[in-house]
C-alpha cells in the first residue's frame, strides 16, 4: 500500500465520503421522483452516479512521479495530459476531499487503486472517489466537446446522467469499490 500522511484518517475519510455519496444519492432519487424528466434518469445527480459507478483511490505519497504539476484550476487538462504521457495511468473524474473536509469536483489519474495527482495544490491527505474512464472514451469525448470535464460540464454530462455510460467507457480493474454504508436509520 502507498504511504499516506495518516492512514487511519484516510480510511475514516473514505467511509465519510462514501456515506456522503450514498446519502446524497438517495436524496437525489427522492427529489427526482418529483421531477417529470429526471425521474427516468439512470443517475439523478452527481452523488447517485458516484455511488453507483465510483471507485475509491488512495493518494500516492508524492503528487506525480516526474515532478510536473499542472496549474490549479485546470485539473481536467492536467489529468488528461498526464494520462496521455504515462502509459498505465488512467484518467479519473469525481470528488476529491481533504480528510474529513468537503468534497469538490476534481480530476486525477490512477494506477490501480493509487491516485496520482497532477495538479498543484492537491498534495497531502486527500480522499478520492471517482469514475475511471478508458482512454478511448476520454479521447472520444474530447474530440466531440473539447478538453474539459466529462462528468461536471452540463452539455457533456447530461447524456451520462440520463442514459448511463456506453460499454467500454469505464476502465475496468481501477480503484476500489465503496465500503458498505451503515444504515443509521435502523437500530
Amino acid at each position: 500500500m502507498t504511504d499516506l500522511v495518516d492512514e487511519d484518517a484516510a480510511s475514516e475519510g473514505e467511509r465519510w465520503l462514501s456515506r456522503i455519496a450514498v446519502g446524497l444519492a438517495e436524496m437525489g432519487r427522492v427529489s427526482a421522483a418529483n421531477g417529470p424528466e429526471s425521474k427516468r434518469w439512470r443517475y439523478p445527480g452527481q452523488a447517485a452516479l458516484l455511488a453507483a459507478e465510483g471507485r475509491l483511490f488512495t493518494p500516492a505519497s508524492e503528487p506525480v512521479p516526474d515532478g510536473r504539476l499542472g496549474a490549479l484550476g485546470e485539473c481536467w487538462f492536467n489529468a488528461s495530459v498526464f494520462a496521455d504521457d504515462h502509459p498505465g495511468a488512467v484518467y479519473v473524474e469525481g470528488w476529491a476531499m481533504a480528510v474529513l473536509g468537503f468534497e469538490m469536483p476534481h480530476a486525477w489519474c490512477a494506477v490501480g487503486d493509487t491516485a496520482i495527482e497532477p495538479t498543484a495544490g492537491w498534495a497531502g491527505p486527500v480522499v478520492y472517489l471517482g469514475v475511471p474512464f478508458s482512454a478511448a472514451f476520454r479521447r472520444q469525448q474530447y474530440e466531440r466537446y473539447g478538453v474539459g470535464s466529462i462528468l461536471w460540464e452540463a452539455e457533456v454530462s447530461r447524456e451520462w446522467f440520463r442514459d448511463g455510460f456506453p460499454p467500454g467507457a469505464i476502465a475496468e480493474g481501477v480503484g476500489r469499490p465503496l465500503p458498505p454504508v451503515e444504515n443509521r436509520a435502523a437500530g
